[in-house]
């Protein structure tokens, strides 16, 4: 067990467990991800010709089609990124 295990560093300050800059870029691309996915799907749905509930479908199905493929994409140990684990 390591003998500096819940003492603060020297500094006195508790070490930030995310970075605020690292998070805001990652949450500005998910959001352009789901921005992409529904205007592909809205140019499909267009040339297609489908109109009403069945052509909000398709973008319903792709926004929960496209939650879990995030997930999987960031699914990483997270050892990877924080060695206190």
């Amino acid at each position: 067990m390591d003998p500096g295990l819940g003492q603060p560093p020297l500094g006195g300050k508790t070490p930030e467990l995310v970075h605020a800059g690292n998070l805001r870029h990652n949450l500005a691309v998910l959001g352009f991800l789901r921005t992409f996915v529904s205007m592909i799907m809205g140019i499909a749905v267009g040339i297609l010709g489908v109109e009403g509930w069945w052509g909000f479908i398709p973008h319903l199905l792709s926004q929960l089609m496209c939650a879990p493929l995030m997930t999987l994409k960031g699914a990483t140990p997270p050892t990877k990124y924080f060695h206190t684990w």
